[in-house]
């Protein structure tokens, strides 16, 4: 495990615990130890801690101690495989579920053609979908004649993505035509997994043209101090959701990294 000892929002290095314990202290390990996995973290993690923190300054909150690199790739590899997600969403991924999700993408993707409209000026839409998982939203966006592209890091994602997808932003770089800029950006239920979520915000408002479309979603951690029941847990889960966020320090996290906020 490694400290992060400075707020991921505004850099400041006043941190209130609001809540610590033992991940091999129940409700954390009971809890751990029964979801799907491939390679199961307990034995790994049972003899470390977690503690759950607020910034002083602006009232972001996170984890403070998390995974250390080497770690957090195996969480997404070995721990998070494709067989353990497949898992997860054998109870889950009903057709209504798959309905539901399906037309919230689309969505999506007619809102952001509407909101780029003027920005494009006839060109397909420029989008990258950062955290892509299997790259459901690319695909999507695609279909509608969307520019579209992925990225993520997992390399099972990578594996059994929809289209080819990207393990990181270098690559993309690297894939890019003459550079140009995006129209649009996507974090779906990522910001909450890394270690610094404000510096890749930055990274994609490089990347994309002045007047472009982010769209981040996060889960709704608001009123969750501490882990003492289920919904908690995976509200706040010390490996994964690393972050908490609130519709508040969402909009703050992006309006540092550059961003504002539209309706």
């Amino acid at each position: 495990f490694v400290d992060r000892k400075e707020c991921i929002a505004c850099r400041g290095s006043e941190l209130r615990t609001l809540s610590e314990g033992s991940l091999g202290a129940d409700p954390v390990r009971s809890i751990l130890l029964g979801e799907a996995w491939g390679e199961n973290p307990v034995p790994f993690v049972e003899h470390g801690s977690w503690r759950y923190v607020e910034c002083a300054a602006c009232q972001q909150r996170f984890h403070a101690r998390i995974l250390a690199p080497e770690w957090m790739d195996r969480l997404y590899g070995e721990w998070e495989s494709q067989e353990a997600m497949e898992a997860f969403l054998a109870d889950r991924a009903t057709p209504a579920w798959k309905q539901a999700h399906a037309e919230v993408a689309v969505g999506h993707v007619l809102r952001l053609l509407k909101m780029t409209q003027t920005l494009r000026g006839g060109e397909a839409l420029r989008l990258l979908d950062f955290g892509c998982g299997w790259a459901e939203f690319v695909a999507q966006a695609v279909a509608f004649g969307a520019d579209a592209r992925g990225v993520d890091f997992a390399p099972d994602r990578q594996a059994y993505a929809k289209v080819p997808i990207y393990g990181a932003l270098d690559e993309w770089d690297a894939a890019q035509d003459g550079g140009q800029r995006l129209h649009a950006a996507t974090v779906f239920q990522v910001l909450e997994h890394l270690v610094d979520p404000r510096a890749v915000l930055e990274q994609l408002a490089e990347r994309m043209m002045p007047g472009a479309i982010l769209i981040a979603e996060v889960p709704d951690t608001s009123g969750v101090r501490d882990i003492q029941t289920r919904e908690d847990f995976f509200a706040i889960a010390p490996l994964g959701h690393i972050n908490g966020f609130t519709p508040a320090s969402l909009r703050s996290i992006a309006d540092r990294a550059g961003f504002a906020t539209v309706t």
